[in-house]
């Protein structure tokens, strides 16, 4: 049986991570503003790690936009990937107090299934559109806890 997995985590053992994970991500877009939408400021990438099987990479605020921490602000995160079938499922944790979101997942290709679990801590309700077979959106306008956890799997 072919382990579609040791694809990603020889390619994540070979050289520097930055390097080896570029074939598995691709037009990864990580950035921030002011909750009242003006200039937007692109994270700056540190170093991947590869704890317990999977791929962490932390950002951090450039300096001119030292003036968002500890305020409001949106996140946007877009990327492209590479995942084997064995291996699609993602999860967006919430570390901090966050006022709604949306999350949406489109997938090439035809999955069998396209859902969601919620892990929301508190009395969030998630609202979710299925937009074709290889796209859903989840949201929420509730108020999200942290250490709450949204994970779409697609099949």
């Amino acid at each position: 049986m072919f382990d579609e997995f040791a694809v990603v985590r020889r390619r994540t053992r070979a050289g520097g991570h930055d390097e080896s994970s570029a074939p598995l991500f691709d037009d990864v877009e990580i950035r921030e503003s002011g909750d009242d939408g003006g200039q937007w400021h692109d994270l700056q990438p540190g170093t991947i790690t590869t704890p317990a099987g999977c791929l962490i990479r932390e950002y951090s605020l450039p300096a001119d936009a030292m003036h968002l921490s500890g305020q409001e602000a949106l996140i946007h995160v877009s990327f492209r990937s590479i995942k084997p079938s064995a291996s699609c499922d993602y999860t967006a944790t919430f570390p901090w107090l966050c006022d709604g979101f949306t999350i949406g997942l489109a997938v090439q290709g035809q999955p069998r299934y396209l859902l969601y679990s919620s892990g929301m801590r508190g009395t969030a309700t998630i609202q979710s559109i299925r937009q074709h077979q290889t796209k859903i959106e989840c949201s929420s306008t509730d108020l999200i806890l942290p250490g709450s956890v949204l994970v779409q799997i697609a099949r």
